[in-house]
């Protein structure tokens, strides 16, 4: 189980990055799944996706009444420029469960989706709910991974080899991801 500050973080961490933050709740996620066991990744997936979808609220909410101002800041973090958000646009009005979900899982932030949906008129709840499930997927994913990898890891690692290989992987991958994807 995780603790009341520990739960407090992952929560204000998938809040945060469903916002304007731009390091993925993934990273908390892992490190729990390797430190303490696949049930506490999936316990922090969960808080994580109770954090997510209240900075997809507060999102949606802006993108609903100042699609430029949200637009010009979402521009302005790293690894989103004007094209993506155009895209998902494009894509949520297409078939925005779809897209939704496939966003889950190839990298482009969620906090587009969200502050998209109402301008190609896809009602609050339904987004909601559906992002629930898609965000979920995705958290809950990373933490059985981690939390298998990392039980199997501790064969030959001490734990902490296993969170500084945890750390090193988030690392690598966000230079990466931040200097792959235009901005």
């Amino acid at each position: 189980m995780l603790g009341p500050i520990t739960a407090g973080v992952v929560v204000a961490w998938g809040f945060s990055e469903a916002t304007l933050f731009f390091v993925l709740p993934d990273v908390v996620i892992t490190w729990l799944a390797v430190r303490r066991g696949v049930f506490a990744g999936l316990i922090a997936a969960l808080l994580a996706t109770v954090g997510t979808v209240a900075g997809g609220w507060v999102m949606y909410r802006w993108g609903a009444t100042d699609p430029a101002g949200v637009g010009d800041a979402l521009v302005g973090l790293p690894a989103i420029d004007r094209a993506m958000v155009d895209q998902v646009r494009s894509a949520l009005a297409a078939d925005w469960r779809r897209a939704l979900f496939g966003g889950a899982f190839t990298g482009v932030p969620y906090k587009i989706f969200a502050a998209g949906a109402p301008q190609v008129g896809i009602a609050l709840a339904p987004f909601l709910l559906v992002s629930i499930a898609a965000r979920l997927a995705r958290f809950a994913s990373l933490a059985l991974v981690a939390g298998v990898l990392g039980r199997a890891a501790a064969v030959r690692l001490s734990t902490t080899q296993r969170l500084g290989l945890v750390l090193a992987i988030w690392v690598v991958f966000y230079a990466v991801y931040w200097t792959v994807t235009p901005s």
